[in-house]
């Protein structure tokens, strides 16, 4: 037995530096121990007084959770050797795992003086001792430790973090003391106190194994808010300072830990609490036992990384339980209350809920419910009255095209719009693009918002996947093809917009697929095509867009001039007309740069392959050349009577509609995509305008002041068919400044939007068409006329956009448009009174 015992030991690598003499000491010491399967070798926490090199068989190490959960951390096979951190000198002597035979065993036992003298005269042992302890401890948190995983332990050395251990009653830091570390109980429990000047410290909490503190001094760069003192014998793992918020900074993981950790703070207090890392429903969570003086206990689970909260007192057997629940799944949100004689005496809650520290203090307090509370929690969830805070703020565009506030709006829906469409009707918002429709839907109180999760995700093309969207319950409704949706997804906080075209069937109703364009800097493209959108709140408005398929005309045919991504709304009628309508024609023109460019190229290809009435064709304009006007006269000869479709990059779209209307295409069998992103705050307003209508203006006015005149042209205002040619120019000139007014008394609200650009444009012009009339602004009645058409100019130049100031934005804009066309209105009346002097003197 004893060579078999030699054999065992020289095979066990730690002793191979060992020499001749120390080997044989060691097995000449050493003796053997038979336990059968399931027996217990060493307790975790006792203290150490041998080890043991597995002869036959296999141990299983194991440690016990705060909470009772058995956790597995290693299984040991035959040469190995096993519990020897405790002997190590340096060490607290306790053992830090259990031992547990996994079957029938035999063990060679060496004693702990043994040992320890050994390694005393070994200290290359010693250092791979060391080696092999932080091993087991970088095995044991990467087990247990939820904040140890996400820090990828091991990938850049052990040099950031060491194992310390601390006496019982011994101060781990202090209040005030500046912050360095970060720690994590491996073993033991540490009080957690804040001390007053001329009080004694107040207890605050008791953590447990594998709870983390130290962390909030280095993530605020604030002194320790506490003192730290050692329960009983502790081991602890300190983490490096600088390492730590590294760590934090580059690891979303374990910025999710801390924000966890601090979510839960303000929730302890009213008893004395124990807290330690452990599980609720399989989750790692921070879990909290606050012992109350009555003699009943509270537990309280919070999960880290998800809004998923559990708490629960403990109450007689005969109490009388009663349940309340309240879901709402747009929002995501999941509670329920038990409560016993009106009080609450367990909560499970699901989603952000802001009362919960409130709930808290209930459940401590045993504080009675009432009715009202109750009545209000069965409706919305919500344990207090509260005026829940609009999307938009009263200075934030809702409407891009119109330009339009939520302040705007609101002044409206108070006049008496208590509906979208009165609301469309009187500010023009919706009437553009239609992107804003669901924003104004809620405005007045009608959301058509419907929660939904991305079920699917897969590449199409270069930079480009799709994503299907699937509601949580039920089906969506029907789009027409070609219609879009608003989705908006609750991004760190933030709620974020943008509208993406359906490019599923229009037949389906299970699911939505969009098709999405990784952009290099944006945030909603670049928040999906990293994938952070698990578990995130998204939620899709009703379908909307009149850029869509003329369904009661199931005749003519369809001709769709698309480029780049702006090929979905081809798709989806691609899709919704291949199943059924077999006669109706459908062409797409598809353009791309290169050919890993086209998305859904093969699909589409085999759709038109089994349709006789669906053709495709896919243009590399790097290859073929960009879609020109012969291409275009040429499908207008093969489908006469055919409604175009066209989508793509804005120098696409004004191409495609300019060949067009050259092959006298009928303008309303022109259709053009405009919905606008409402997502990010608008842009800043462009100053061009400004800038050129104000530079025109000077040089008139220096030509006059400074007496820069052209005799030429002095000599040819002074002829009298040269003044009423040129006046009628100014005439005409001001009469289109109207058409813009005129678009929206008639209610053409959506040609009005489009012809406002325009209408600045022409208004810059105002210095150079007055100039070509008279280079002098005149005296008497015409210096007032001159005087008034100038300023009027000036005004426009100022209109409210160029306010930078969000709140007196408002309020200028209604002074700027009364201004605006009172003095439209004395231009108009002065010069039908010179025109009329003119006439009525010749």
């Amino acid at each position: 037995m004893m060579d078999t015992i030699e054999q065992v030991l020289k095979g066990t690598s730690l002793f191979e530096a060992l020499s001749e003499k120390e080997f044989n000491d060691l097995a000449n010491n050493a003796s053997t121990l038979e336990l059968p399967a399931g027996a217990t070798i060493v307790e975790e926490g006792g203290v150490g007084q041998e080890c043991y090199v597995i002869f036959d068989g296999m141990i299983q190490v194991f440690t016990t959770t705060a909470d009772g959960q058995e956790v597995v951390l290693d299984k040991c096979q035959p040469g190995d050797l096993v519990g020897e951190q405790a002997l190590v000198p340096g060490s607290n002597g306790r053992r830090s795992a259990s031992l547990r035979a996994y079957s029938d065993v035999i063990l060679i036992r060496l004693s702990k003086a043994d040992f320890q003298n050994l390694l005393l005269r070994n200290h290359p042992l010693q250092e791979r001792l060391l080696q092999l302890g932080k091993a087991q401890i970088q095995n044991r948190l990467l087990r247990q430790s939820a904040l140890f995983r996400s820090l990828r332990f091991g990938e850049d050395g052990t040099d950031w973090y060491r194992q310390e251990t601390f006496a019982g009653r011994e101060v781990i830091l202090r209040q005030g003391d500046p912050g360095d570390k970060a720690y994590v109980i491996l073993s033991g429990t540490a009080d957690v106190y804040h001390e007053e000047p001329k009080c004694n410290p107040q207890l605050l909490i008791q953590l447990g194994p594998g709870a983390v503190f130290g962390e909030l001094a280095l993530l605020e760069k604030q002194p320790r808010a506490a003192t730290v003192i050692a329960h009983g014998p502790l081991q602890v793992l300190s983490i490096d300072g600088d390492r730590f918020l590294d760590l934090y900074d580059a690891h979303p993981e374990v910025r999710e830990y801390m924000k966890t950790l601090k979510t839960i703070y303000p929730l302890v207090g009213g008893g004395f609490i124990t807290q330690y890392l452990g599980t609720f429903l399989g989750l790692d969570c921070l879990t909290s036992i606050t012992s109350l003086l009555d003699g009943t206990t509270a537990v309280s689970s919070l999960v880290i990384g998800r809004d998923l909260f559990h708490m629960s007192i403990s109450v007689p057997e005969t109490e009388v339980l009663e349940t309340l629940r309240f879901e709402d799944p747009i929002q995501a949100i999941e509670r329920e209350l038990v409560f016993s004689n009106m009080a609450i005496v367990e909560v499970t809650s699901h989603g952000h809920w802001p009362e919960l520290g409130q709930v808290y203090q209930m459940i401590l307090e045993r504080t009675p419910l009432t009715t009202e509370q109750i009545n209000l929690f069965r409706q919305q969830g919500t344990l207090r009255n509260q005026v829940m805070l609009p999307l938009y703020q009263d200075h934030e565009i809702v409407c891009n095209c119109m330009q339009l506030t939520r302040g705007d709006l609101r002044q409206s829906i108070e006049g008496g719009c208590h509906t979208m469409e009165a609301l469309m009707d009187v500010t023009g918002a919706g009437t553009v693009c239609g992107s804003c429709r669901v924003l104004l839907h809620e405005m007045v109180g009608q959301v058509d918002w419907t929660p939904v999760y991305i079920a699917e995700m897969r590449p199409v093309a270069e930079e480009t996947r799709m994503f299907r969207l699937r509601p949580h319950r039920g089906a969506l409704k029907a789009p027409k093809p070609g219609q879009h949706v608003l989705i908006q997804a609750c991004i760190d906080g933030n709620w974020v917009q943008r509208p993406y075209t359906i490019s599923s069937s229009s037949h389906e109703t299970r699911y939505y697929d969009i098709t999405v364009k990784h952009e290099p800097h944006g945030l909603f493209s670049g928040w999906l095509f990293d994938g952070e959108w698990e578990g995130t709140l998204i939620r899709i408005s009703d379908p909307q867009g009149e850029f869509c398929v003329d369904t009661a005309n199931a005749t003519d045919p369809i001709v769709c001039l698309v480029g780049g991504i702006g090929m979905t709304p081809a798709l989806a009628m691609c899709r919704s007309l291949a199943p059924g309508e077999k006669t109706r024609p459908l062409h797409i023109d598809y353009s791309a740069t290169t050919q890993n460019q086209f998305a859904y190229a093969d699909e589409l290809q085999e759709i038109a392959a089994a349709n006789d009435n669906i053709d495709v064709t896919l243009r590399t304009t790097s290859e073929d050349g960009r879609l020109s006007q012969s291409d275009v006269a040429q499908l207008t000869q093969q489908y006469p009577h055919a409604h175009y479709y066209i989508c793509g990059p804005d120098p696409y779209q004004q191409a495609a509609e300019t060949y067009l209307h050259e092959t006298d295409v009928e303008p309303d069998h022109i259709h053009i995509e405009t919905f606008t992103p409402i997502g990010d705050r608008p842009a800043a307003p462009s100053r061009l305008y400004f800038y050129l209508g104000m530079a025109l203006f000077l040089a008139f006015a220096l030509q006059d002041v400074l007496q820069l005149k052209w005799p030429w042209l002095e000599a040819l205002q002074t002829g009298e068919s040269y003044k009423r040619w040129s006046g009628l120019l100014l005439a005409l000139y001001l009469a289109g400044q109207f058409v813009l007014p005129f678009l929206r008394w008639q209610g053409k609200l959506r040609t009005a939007g489009r012809h406002y650009h325009l209408h600045k444009l022409q208004g810059t012009f105002a210095p150079l068409v007055f100039y070509l009339h008279a280079t002098s602004i005149g005296y008497a009645y015409l210096l007032v006329l001159s005087v008034v058409y100038f300023a009027n100019f000036l005004l426009g130049l100022l209109n409210h956009v160029m306010v930078a100031r969000p709140k007196f934005n408002q309020r200028y804009q209604v002074s700027w448009i009364i201004g605006h066309v009172g003095l439209s209105l004395i231009t108009v009346a002065l010069m039908l009174y010179h025109i009329y002097i003119v006439f009525a003197y010749q």
